[in-house]
């Protein structure tokens, strides 16, 4: 804002001394003035221009092909775990479950530590499967049954404890 101000005084101040002054000398003075204000003001305009492109998002240069989902937003053709998660209204902890026991098939060959890619295609097409999805909740079912098991010390089912309370009875 004070920059504002002291390029009006000055080209104000320029504009004067060209009118009213007689001495070709206080002229040129005015004169080279007005033209540093103006070269001043389009570098300020050309930085603030520079500033505004560096602060816009980044558009990705390579995008995958998107596709629209019943709300209208377009997804990527792949998705992550977390995407995949929102396309299903599932937690996230389903999805490497689901991998695992293969009910749900990850895009090439991930290492087991490596971040997984679903096809989002795949994914909207198993979310109309009425079966698929049955299966799907009774598999993460099943694992959260034999989860919260072994956390209160029984066994899932078809283990044998190795040491029950009859085996330690007769020990």
């Amino acid at each position: 804002m004070d920059h504002q101000k002291e390029a009006g005084v000055f080209t104000t101040v320029s504009g004067l001394v060209e009118q009213l002054s007689d001495n070709p000398a206080a002229k040129m003075t005015a004169q080279e003035i007005a033209q540093r204000v103006q070269q001043a003001q389009q570098q300020r305009t050309a930085g603030q221009a520079a500033v505004a492109r560096r602060n816009r998002r980044p558009q990705p240069k390579l995008r995958m092909i998107q596709q629209p989902t019943s709300n209208g937003r377009p997804w990527p053709a792949c998705v992550g775990v977390e995407e995949a998660a929102r396309i299903f209204g599932w937690p996230e902890y389903f999805f490497p479950v689901l991998a695992r026991v293969g009910h749900l098939k990850p895009l090439g060959k991930p290492m087991q530590n490596a971040r997984k890619w679903f096809a989002t295609c795949e994914l909207e097409r198993l979310s109309q499967d009425r079966d698929w999805l049955d299966k799907a909740i009774r598999i993460m079912e099943k694992h959260v049954q034999d989860a919260n098991r072994k956390q209160r010390g029984k066994a899932p089912d078809g283990y044998q404890a190795r040491w029950s309370g009859a085996a330690i009875a007769q020990s």
